[in-house]
Parts: structure tokens; C-alpha cells; sequence
């Protein structure tokens, strides 16, 4: 019920409040989720989950939530915060420290991602 949807997303606040963004962080946040939604990688794993579900013959909220979880919600986590620590490097913020109080991320998954990231900047 698209009622019932529009009422969850107004009650859950402007974008960014809980995480006390300014405009510049909702740009960079909101940059970085259309960068995923035009991701190929993405784009074909739902294209795979969708035909599972398909040969399931189960379309319930249940299996489809379940699914989405199992198979995309992680990949979709580490995508975006490689793509959040990436437009932050280039925006010059690229102290470990900063970037761990600026992303507010688990800290392994963070080093990860930045000493990966850091290669490839030193590198280019």
C-alpha cells in the first residue's frame, strides 16, 4: 500500500537528521546510492535473486526479504562505504581517524576499504 509507505518514510524524519548530516553530507551520501543503484555488479546480483525467486515459485515477503539479506544487503553495505571513503580521500579528508568519526563504520570493515582505497590513490 503506497499510503502506508509514504506515512514510514515521513516518519522517519529529514534525510540525515539522526546522523546530524549537513547538506554537504546528504549530497555525498545521496551521490554515492545512485552510484550503487547504477552499479552493474548490483544490478545483476538482483537480476540473479530475482530469478531464484522466480524458480522458487514463492513470492512472499518473507522469502523475498530473506533473500535480499542473505545475498544483497552486505554486498549493498560494502559498496557504498567504499564509495563514501573514496569521494571522501578526494575530498581531502583522508586521516584514518577522521574517517572512522565521519562514516561511523566498523572499524575492520573501514581499514579494509581505506588501505585498499589509499593503494589505489598513491598508485594513480
Amino acid at each position: 500500500n503506497l499510503v502506508e509507505f509514504f506515512e514510514i518514510i515521513k516518519n522517519l524524519g529529514p534525510l540525515g537528521s539522526e546522523e546530524n548530516w549537513d547538506e554537504e553530507d546528504k549530497i555525498l551520501y545521496l551521490n554515492c546510492a545512485l552510484k550503487i543503484c547504477k552499479d552493474v555488479q548490483i544490478r545483476t546480483l538482483l537480476g540473479n535473486i530475482a530469478t531464484e525467486i522466480k524458480s522458487l515459485k514463492d513470492f512472499s515477503h518473507q522469502t523475498i526479504a530473506k533473500k535480499l539479506e542473505e545475498k544483497l544487503l552486505k554486498r549493498l553495505n560494502v559498496k557504498l562505504l567504499e564509495l563514501e571513503v573514496k569521494e571522501l580521500i578526494k575530498r581531502g579528508l583522508k586521516d584514518f581517524d577522521s574517517l572512522l568519526k565521519k562514516i561511523k563504520a566498523d572499524r575492520e570493515d573501514l581499514e579494509r576499504i581505506y588501505f585498499k582505497t589509499m593503494k589505489q590513490v598513491i598508485k594513480d
